[in-house]
C-alpha cells in the first residue's frame, strides 16, 4: 500500500529545506517570546502591535503560515 522508499527519499529531500526553515523560526519565535530582556520585550511589543495595526502585514504573515 505504501510508494517504495525511492519516492519518500525524493519527497523527503524536497522538503527538507522547508522544514528546516519552519524549524529555525520556530525556534527563534520561542527565543524572542521567553526572553525577558526589556528591550526585546519592546521590540516583540511594536513588532505585534504593527501587524495589529497593519492589515496588509497581518494578511501576509497569515497566508506565509497558511502555506
Amino acid at each position: 500500500p505504501f510508494p517504495p522508499n525511492k519516492y519518500l527519499a525524493a519527497f523527503q529531500r524536497a522538503r527538507k529545506y522547508e522544514v528546516s526553515q519552519t524549524i529555525w523560526l520556530m525556534q527563534a519565535f520561542k527565543s524572542l517570546f521567553a526572553s525577558q530582556l526589556p528591550p526585546v520585550q519592546w521590540l516583540r511589543a511594536m513588532g505585534l502591535k504593527m501587524c495589529q495595526h497593519l492589515p496588509l502585514l497581518k494578511r501576509l504573515f497569515i497566508a506565509h503560515a497558511e502555506g
